[in-house]
């Protein structure tokens, strides 16, 4: 199932990005902008322990952290496609227009067979040992120190 502390960073993440195009999208109102927003900061005080925990374990094991990140975002993409196909069957069904409909379905099918497509692939056939991909990332992530201007 999915193991929510080594995702949540990555996902929480992407969220904010998102979150921050549909607060500068012209059509929603204020209204749904600011509950977007609240729940937004809801989920984050709700999880904060768990943000600061994935936080501090990228910047201290970045390269184990990143590569179990990938592994279980991976994992979790079957949980969540399991969870989002009645969505999206609702969604289509109730849809304005046969066009969107059409969309919605051939999204879903294509996201489902490229899931289930690498889920085996990698499953029977491991491209690369997790500690060669670890090698490939550094051990810890800093910021690069910017040398100071030389002054004449």
């Amino acid at each position: 199932m999915i193991e929510l502390k080594s995702i949540i960073l990555p996902v929480y993440a992407l969220w904010c990005f998102l979150l921050l195009f549909f607060l500068f999208r012209r059509g929603p109102g204020a209204l749904w902008k600011g509950c977007a927003f609240l729940i937004f900061a809801f989920y984050g005080i709700y999880h904060y322990n768990e943000l600061i925990q994935s936080y501090q374990a990228f910047v201290d094991q970045f390269n184990k952290t990143t590569v179990s990140m990938v592994i279980q975002i991976f994992r979790s993409f079957g949980s969540v496609l399991f969870l989002l196909w009645p969505v999206m069957l609702w969604v289509s069904y109730y849809a304005s227009s046969d066009e969107l409909s059409k969309t919605v379905i051939r999204w879903m099918v294509l996201l489902t067979l490229f899931f289930w497509v690498f889920y085996f692939l990698f499953e029977f056939y491991p491209p690369v040992d997790r500690s060669t991909v670890e090698g490939w990332l550094p051990d810890r992530f800093s910021m690069p120190s910017i040398p100071s201007p030389p002054t004449e």
